[in-house]
């Protein structure tokens, strides 16, 4: 099994593999109305997409503003889900974002609040 992540800007050609993943977490899995899925924050944001042989299983955004990054839209493919992919996601996106010395906010589901200390308190 070869896993990567990739981070990159809207305008990219990965921004596609990003938005699947999101469209089959959130539209169809979880019944979010597709018009609110994608908004105008896609276009400024820090994209991440995990890969495992070459196919896009998660993905994420960062929001950046003056003094903070906002982590939204964490989507886990549902075959993938309880394997380490989220928090592998969420630990590559905080080291890569830690760099620039700005605060670092997770936006997520209530159904994952019990997740979100493990993957802050580990290292």
């Amino acid at each position: 099994m070869n896993i990567s992540i990739i981070s990159f800007n809207y305008e990219e050609k990965n921004f596609k593999d990003a938005s699947d993943v999101r469209f089959q977490v959130f539209v169809e899995e979880l019944k979010f109305n597709k018009f609110n899925e994608f908004d105008t924050y896609d276009m400024v944001s820090i994209h991440y997409v995990v890969f495992i042989d070459l196919q896009p299983v998660a993905s994420a955004r960062a929001v950046e503003s003056e003094r903070e990054f906002t982590l939204e839209k964490l989507a886990v493919l549902r075959k993938y889900r309880s394997q380490g992919v989220g928090t592998l996601l969420l630990k590559y996106m905080i080291t890569d974002l830690i760099k620039s010395k700005k605060d670092i906010i997770i936006y997520s589901q209530e159904a994952m609040k019990d997740f979100l200390p493990f993957i802050i308190s580990k290292k």
